[in-house]
C-alpha cells in the first residue's frame, strides 16, 4: 500500500468513542452485578495513524513498520471503530515531523 511506503504521509487522529462493555466474567450474575451495566457508556480515548477508512467505520492502527524494497509493512494494535460511536475526532497529523 502506498501510505505506508518509505516516507509516505500517515494520517494521525484522536478519536474518543463509546465502546460496548460487560463483565469479564463468564459464569452467572446476579441481577445488581447485571444492572450496573445497563446504560453505563465506555468511554474510550484512543489514538492511532488511519489503515482504511470507508462510510462507517475508521480503521486504525497504532504502530507500523513502512516497506521498502525489502520488506512488507507489518502493523500493531488495530481497531475497527463505528462512526456512529465516535464522539470526538481531533487530526494530529500536522503534528507528525517529516524525516528524512
Amino acid at each position: 500500500m502506498d501510505r505506508f511506503k518509505k516516507g509516505a504521509t500517515m494520517n494521525l487522529v484522536y478519536v474518543e468513542w463509546i465502546d460496548a462493555c460487560g463483565p469479564t466474567s463468564t459464569g452467572w450474575l446476579l441481577p445488581d452485578q447485571i444492572d450496573a451495566f445497563v446504560g453505563h457508556e465506555w468511554l474510550v480515548k484512543d489514538i492511532g495513524f488511519i489503515y482504511k477508512e470507508s462510510e462507517d467505520y475508521i480503521c486504525l492502527v497504532g504502530g507500523f513498520t513502512e516497506e521498502d524494497d525489502v520488506y512488507t509493512a507489518t502493523y500493531h494494535r488495530i481497531v475497527s471503530i463505528p462512526k456512529s460511536t465516535i464522539r470526538k475526532r481531533i487530526d494530529l497529523t500536522k503534528h507528525i515531523k517529516k524525516g528524512k
